[in-house]
């Protein structure tokens, strides 16, 4: 499992995770020293978007983002269309499987971090300024699936 984070003109590094996500290893592994750091560059009051999975709304992580002034976005349940994240990693594994067979983790490990390092700023900046576009395709579609 691999953590990354996107936002206009940047991203974070590529963190691999090891082993199964809670939100002691979220908090611990993550948030403390990749997403505090990473959003305190962003000046006063970041609004941070996570989807719904439980790790990411444990106490301790949502204590940690409190204490270091982070502010959540609401995170409506059932929504992917609006996850741009989601969209990076499915350009990822798209571009991956172009690629050779991986034959031990190691050379897993490098064939995603140089995808991501590789994958254009301009791919994530078009994806974070379809999001009007995408907020308004499932308003129109009543909350259903906009189409992205």
């Amino acid at each position: 499992m691999f953590w990354g984070d996107i936002r206009l003109g940047g991203r974070t590094d590529l963190v691999f995770i090891q082993n199964n996500l809670t939100g002691n290893s979220y908090a611990n592994e993550i948030v403390l020293p990749e997403v505090v750091p990473y959003l305190q560059t962003m000046g006063q009051n970041p609004l941070f978007q996570q989807d719904n999975a439980p790790p990411h709304y444990a106490r301790v992580v949502l204590s940690v983002l409190k204490e270091n002034d982070i502010d959540l976005l609401p995170w409506p349940f059932c929504s992917p269309d609006l996850n741009l994240i989601e969209h990076m990693w499915d350009t990822l594994k798209r571009n991956l499987l172009r690629q050779k067979v991986f034959h031990h983790e190691q050379q897993l490990r490098l064939a995603v971090q140089g995808a991501w390092n590789d994958l254009g700023q301009n791919v994530i900046d078009n994806l974070i300024l379809s999001m009007p576009r995408r907020c308004q395709s499932v308003i129109n579609n009543r909350g259903g699936p906009s189409g992205y």
